[in-house]
């Protein structure tokens, strides 16, 4: 007998149909044992057995031999090749003599996006353009997926919590995602790969990451990531849901982490978070159960909500010496925390921060003044905030000698809240500052003075105020008015972070004092606090909400001025700005944020604004109330190319129109579409 050829044998199976179920399947899974004897034969050259089996099934017309089969590359032939295989696989477990082998299917094109699938099936999809979740079916059992070179877009939520998706690879013509992070919780990504054609996205030094390249943004990692080194932000849930990764190391670089994004990494036990970090977004760490300590930069000011949300092995806290605010819930849950302590800038406790921190019995507060708490700052709510949480009696809050704002009868919500023996069961201890900041004076003679001064820094407490070059004032919560008035040879003032306020006039005059830094600790700053200095430009933190009369009147250097805008809930920003603020002025740039609802009409007063920069509201409220009466000319008040027609002032930028209306309220900043 002559053996007959594997062509030969494929051409002959795939003309018949058998048992009549008209798919390969039957091929497979109703092989008869007279079928695989009359194979076997016809393996072994006895044509006459097989042609009596197949004579009575019927013709199967789609493919007249297996040559065509392979050089056609559509789905339903590619499955069919794989199915072949199989059968392929069975002769060799029951038949002798000649064994066939496999049919190599054909390559697969870069143009596909190619799927494999958790049950070991591949599938071939051709999209152009934007990759759906409607252009490839059941994404969420994908294990595998190798983008084609025509897909250019991934749309919205295409493999959002794939849970079993373990490797993805990105071609040179994908360049923008709907989501900006398009992996968010693939919990199981190990490899992560990017052609290096690709102009928008890397995996630089194979990092096993997607980043944006321009940015040195790591957009999306995994649990075999190495952060290359020139990394300086790390994205919204970079590595959200890694529940295998234990640790990685944060670059030196890096300044930005990104809300969830180490959220539910609940094997990562530890992590050190570099010096160079200015901002970690919500829930950046919410859900990390084995995360034992971590220690915040003096650069981070805001916790923000959820941060540390259920962080429930965390035992050691340590915040930055600049943190003004916790956001909400941001250590709920941290159930293990024994004590923490809040440096001299805490201002500012939102709702439930240490919520259900059931072994928190030590807080140390080393601010002047108490911050500023919500309901439910210690968990629960309402009278009954932080009820069941602690154990009663048994909890110390321990506060500086002297400091202010812990009246237990203040607020049924506030304070009186923590130190009830009914609820929280905390009780004060008063401390001295574990390293009491001095305030430091450098006079024009080169001698330099250190002073021990608490709460209220007052008028007349430098021996030589006009010799005055420099200072330092650490230790006080309250610069008294006209402190520095006059001092004309103060060049350089550094505002520690427990200062809170800035009292009327306390820098005016100053005409050396062309900079200053104000901190985010301050909430309050007085009338003409720096009228007639020699400041030049100016930023002021969003913890301060009214700017006073005649702030800076008088200030003929001055050019810029920037209001902060909104970052965390704690704050709402600058709401209020008064009269004269910029009177006297000379050439003035101002950016006024979203959070201003009152404008005084004569805010300039005689100062000039630079038209070229200044446009009245940079984010556009519904509403801002102009109080008192607008000035026959408004050309200052207005960008260039803008209108003035009568009582109204017409604003047009981009697709908006805006408008001050006449009213009871005065003229009012409303928002039409143009």
């Amino acid at each position: 007998m002559t053996a007959h050829t594997t062509t030969q044998l494929l051409s002959t199976l795939l003309s018949v149909e058998f048992y009549n179920a008209g798919t390969v399947d039957t091929l497979v899974s109703d092989i008869s044992t007279d079928t695989l004897s009359a194979i076997r034969d016809y393996i072994n050259g006895d044509v006459g057995s097989i042609e009596s089996v197949l004579s009575t099934r019927v013709n199967y017309t789609n493919f007249t031999n297996v040559e065509e089969l392979k050089t056609d590359g559509s789905e339903t032939n590619l499955a069919i090749i794989e199915k072949i295989n199989e059968l392929l696989g069975k002769l060799r477990i029951n038949s002798s003599g000649t064994i066939p082998s496999p049919v190599t299917p054909p390559a697969d094109s870069e143009s596909k996006t190619i799927v494999i699938y958790k049950d070991g099936s591949k599938r071939r999809y051709d999209v152009v353009g934007e990759l759906l979740d409607s252009k490839i079916s059941n994404v969420q059992n994908a294990v595998e997926v190798k983008i084609g070179n025509t897909v250019t877009r991934i749309g919205y939520n295409v493999f959002n919590e794939c849970s079993d998706l373990s490797s993805i690879t990105i071609p040179a013509s994908l360049t923008s995602f709907y989501d900006e992070n398009p992996f968010s919780d693939c919990s199981s990504l190990e490899s992560i790969t990017v052609d290096p054609n690709n102009p928008v996205f890397d995996s630089r030094n194979n990092c096993n990451a997607l980043i944006r390249t321009a940015e040195n943004k790591l957009v999306r990692g995994c649990k075999n990531t190495v952060i290359p080194n020139d990394i300086t932000s790390i994205g919204a849930a970079a590595f959200s849901g890694c529940s295998d990764l234990t640790s990685i190391a944060i670059p030196s670089g890096v300044t930005y982490i990104g809300g969830s994004a180490f959220g539910s990494c609940s094997n990562l036990t530890s992590l050190a978070i570099p010096n160079g970090v200015t901002y970690i977004g919500d829930n950046a760490f919410y859900y990390c159960t084995s995360l034992t300590s971590i220690t915040i930069p003096n650069g981070v000011t805001y916790i923000n909500d959820y941060t540390f949300y259920y962080c429930t092995e965390l035992t050691s806290v340590t915040l930055g010496n600049n943190t003004i605010a916790i956001g909400e819930h941001a250590f709920e849950g941290c159930s293990k925390l024994p004590s923490i302590t809040l440096p001299d800038s805490i201002t500012y406790l939102k709702a439930g921060v240490f919520g259900s921190c059931s072994d928190l019995t030590s807080i140390t507060i080393l601010s002047p003044t108490a911050p500023e708490i919500k309901d439910g700052t210690f968990g629960g709510s309402g009278s009954y905030a932080g009820r069941n949480s602690y154990s009663a009696g048994t909890n110390a809050l321990r506060v500086l000698q002297g400091a202010t704002g812990y009246d237990t009868s203040a607020s049924e919500y506030g304070w009186n809240s923590l130190l009830n023996s009914t609820r929280c069961g905390f009780h004060i201890v008063y401390i001295e500052h574990p390293s009491y900041p001095k305030t430091i004076a450098h006079y024009t003679d080169g001698s330099t003075h250190e002073f021990n001064v608490t709460g209220t820094l007052e008028k007349g407490a430098y021996l030589s105020a006009s010799t005055l070059a420099a200072i330092e004032i650490n230790g006080v919560s309250e610069i008294e008015d006209g402190a520095f008035e006059d001092a004309s040879s103060l060049s350089s003032v550094t505002l520690g972070t427990m200062v809170r306020t800035i009292g009327n006039s306390a820098f005016a005059g100053c005409q050396s004092l062309s900079s200053i830094a104000i901190p985010r600790s301050i909430t309050s700053i007085g009338i003409s606090a720096f009228a007639n200095s020699g400041l030049q430009s100016v930023e002021i933190p969003n913890s301060v909400q009214t700017i006073e009369n005649s702030l800076f009147s008088g200030c003929s250097n001055l050019s810029s001025v920037i209001f902060e805008g909104y970052i965390l809930h704690c704050f709402d920003g600058v709401k209020t700005i008064k009269s004269n603020v910029f009177d006297s002025c000379n050439v003035l740039s101002v950016e006024i944020p979203r959070t201003v609802t009152n404008i005084s009409v004569d805010f300039v007063g005689n100062g000039h604004i630079d038209t070229t920069a200044f446009t009245p509201v940079i984010y556009p409220r519904t509403s801002v109330t102009f109080v008192g009466v607008l000035p026959t000319d408004v050309s200052n008040l207005l960008p260039i190319n803008n209108t003035y027609y009568g009582d109204n002032l017409y604003c047009i930028q981009g697709n908006y129109k805006y408008e001050w209306n006449d009213d009871a309220q005065g003229y009012r900043y409303n928002l039409y579409t143009w």
